[in-house]
């Protein structure tokens, strides 16, 4: 949610602008609005044009400067326009606002078919960017694994993890769904192995700004999450917010997403169960809320990726 400063405001608030005034003398501030959407930084918009984050928690300075390492590798071959982040001695971020709204699914699916493929192009073409960026350029802008990064161990721990704890509060359904999700996993310690990239990490609807007037992405944010991982998260994200029919479309763009699809849809499976898993450990329902809205037009593995309709596109 978003508020505009009141005079004087709290004193967090007060801090945050005594910081940008001292560190961007040469901004004069019209209008300020504070977001409190964040879970890990405190955002401040000067200007409804230029956007300062600062991190709530030390260790979240650390993944800022990572943030504006990967920006500064993909920002010339991204075909979208992403963040250019300033970075401050004090420890904060800013960035330019790219014009733009979240582009939701309702949107998407809004379009003519002819925008909904050449948006899928778009996405397509700079998920396969960034993806296949050479380790070695990785290597040089020291760039570190993404949070979203998990080892086999890790997912057995998981499984173990949802058993015990969120088994109790699900029906016997429920938990057979939770067995077979998990059963390629447990049959196959290599299910999971990948040839690990450059991934975004969190590239959720939110994340995805499209211009409705012409019909067309004008920005991918948030690189907060971004480092090197597994591409199927990327792609288990796009299923999640859009649905597989359309990872199908770009796939057109992106031909290395059927090879990992079956990786892409577990990814995509299990992401509301460990949401679920953090809400219940947490008592805190938002944690689980925050991702109700997945498209859910997942096939089952082992099937083909999911074609849409027929015909010409209009």
């Amino acid at each position: 949610m978003r508020k505009r400063i009141r005079p004087g405001g709290t004193a967090i608030e007060r801090e945050h602008i005594k910081q940008i005034q001292h560190a961007r003398p040469d901004l004069e501030i019209a209008d300020i609005q504070y977001n409190q959407d964040g879970m890990l930084n405190d955002i401040v918009i000067i200007n409804s044009s230029v956007i300062f984050r600062f991190p709530r928690f030390s260790w979240v300075l650390e993944d800022m400067h990572q943030e504006t390492a990967v920006l500064e590798l993909i920002s010339r071959r991204s075909g979208i326009p992403v963040p250019v982040c300033r970075t401050y001695e004090e420890g904060f971020i800013s960035y330019e606002i790219i014009e733009g709204i979240p582009l939701t699914r309702n949107d998407l699916l809004r379009l003519r078919r002819k925008d909904q493929a050449a948006i899928a192009e778009q996405l397509g073409l700079f998920l396969r960017n960034m993806h296949t960026l050479p380790k070695k350029k990785l290597k040089e802008h020291g760039i570190r694994a993404s949070i979203s990064h998990q080892e086999y161990s890790d997912w057995l721990s998981l499984y173990d993890e949802i058993r015990q704890e969120l088994f109790p509060y699900l029906s016997s359904f429920m938990q057979e769904q939770i067995e077979l999700i998990f059963h390629p996993l447990l049959g196959d310690s290599e299910f999971m192995e990948c040839r690990e990239s450059l991934i975004h990490g969190d590239l959720r609807a939110y994340h995805i700004l499209w211009k409705p007037d012409e019909a067309r992405i004008s920005g991918i944010i948030d690189f907060g999450s971004a480092g090197t991982g597994d591409p199927a998260y990327d792609i288990s994200s796009i299923i999640n917010d859009y649905g597989e029919g359309f990872a199908a479309l770009l796939s057109r763009h992106y031909p290395g997403i059927h090879q990992m699809i079956d990786r892409s849809r577990f990814w995509a499976l299990t992401s509301e169960l460990q949401w679920a898993l953090a809400g219940v450990r947490t008592k805190e329902p938002s944690w689980f809320l925050v991702h109700l809205s997945s498209a859910r037009d997942i096939s089952p593995l082992g099937s083909p990726l999911l074609l849409t309709g027929s015909g010409d596109l209009r």
